[in-house]
């Protein structure tokens, strides 16, 4: 498969340091509070100029992000940045150079990042013997189910917000959510996590394989 041989070759060493990959995603978790950055994503239209300046300065821009995804599903992606602190910019501008599934790739790693540390699903052992291109993909699919589950959790609960004239409108999400290349993303994950744990297999064949972490199938 084609995404999976490209970013296979693009985020290994010597292009992305992987230990630094490792000790960020093992990091404390930040919860969403009320500290200035978290305030700035209440507000629908700085959420994507938020996103794309981290992004950015990596060589990332995506310009559609608010045109695909609804705000909800967004504020994930920003939850994400305030969680990547110590994630080499390397890795992003390597991402990039796989095109716009690359961009977009690494907003689903973001959401991911916030997704899989916030259920404490990372596991330094098993961070080291990963590759990190089975990381990015399989904390990519993560966020993708993330932004999936919050999408369909608010088109299952109307939310209510004021207009200028203080009349009620109903916010509730009547549309399916259309996230970009999903289907390829998903395809190269489930690919690449069993291309991995064969590998693992054969290499302890008479012990224990690492423990199976299921993301590319994780709801949340």
């Amino acid at each position: 498969m084609e995404l999976l041989s490209q970013l296979e070759e693009l985020v290994s060493e010597p292009f992305v340091d992987k230990q630094q990959v490792d000790d960020a995603e093992c990091r404390q978790f930040v919860k969403p509070g009320n500290d200035a950055f978290f305030s700035e994503l209440y507000f629908k239209n700085k959420l994507e100029p938020l996103i794309n300046y981290f992004l950015g300065r990596h060589g990332v821009e995506i310009k559609s992000l608010y045109t695909a995804l609804n705000k909800e599903p967004l504020k994930r992606i920003g939850y994400g940045i305030i969680n990547a602190e110590g994630i080499p910019g390397e890795l992003f501008a390597q991402m990039s150079k796989l095109g716009d599934i690359g961009k977009w790739l690494s907003a689903y790693y973001l959401a991911g990042i916030f997704n899989m540390k916030s259920h404490d699903d990372y596991s330094k052992e098993i961070l080291q013997e990963k590759p990190v291109y089975v990381q990015v993909l399989e904390t990519a699919v993560s966020g993708i189910n993330l932004l999936r589950h919050i999408h369909d959790e608010m088109k299952k609960q109307p939310q209510f917000r004021k207009n200028k004239n203080l009349q009620r409108i109903n916010d509730v999400y009547i549309t399916d959510i259309s996230i970009p290349y999903e289907k390829e993303i998903r395809e190269a994950c489930s690919i690449a996590t069993d291309t991995w744990q064969d590998r693992i297999m054969e290499e302890e064949s008479y012990g224990h394989p690492p423990e199976s972490l299921g993301l590319c199938r994780r709801f949340h």
